[in-house]
């Protein structure tokens, strides 16, 4: 039973640590997406006096789409990580003694 209970509360830990780590990663990718459309937007403005090239306006854009495949990946992983916390969340709803025990080591419940 103490082991039963023991993995439980190691399970829910490292879910929550996964989605910990997706959100800070979804808020980096953010910051990698702002940053690049920065980057664009400044190549663009470079570029129309001639200062800048075509190849610069071009490697930012791609820049950008980029930051926004890994932003879009990082959504899905935090997505993936709320969908187990949520299938955790029901079976503790569905055994009120479980939730109790989890409460009991100090695992807050939403």
């Amino acid at each position: 039973r103490r082991q039963g209970r023991q993995a439980a509360r190691d399970e829910v830990h490292a879910d929550w640590q996964r989605v910990h780590a997706a959100v800070t990663k979804v808020r980096s990718a953010a910051a990698q997406v702002r940053a690049a459309q920065h980057a664009a937007t400044l190549a663009k403005e470079r570029y129309g006096p001639g200062v800048a090239n075509q190849i610069d306006v071009i490697q930012t854009e791609r820049d950008v789409f980029s930051a926004g495949l890994s932003q879009s990946q990082a959504r899905g992983e935090l997505a993936s990580g709320g969908s187990v916390l949520g299938r955790q969340r029901l079976a503790v709803d569905a055994a009120p003694r479980r939730a109790a025990q989890l409460r009991h080591v100090g695992m807050p419940l939403p």
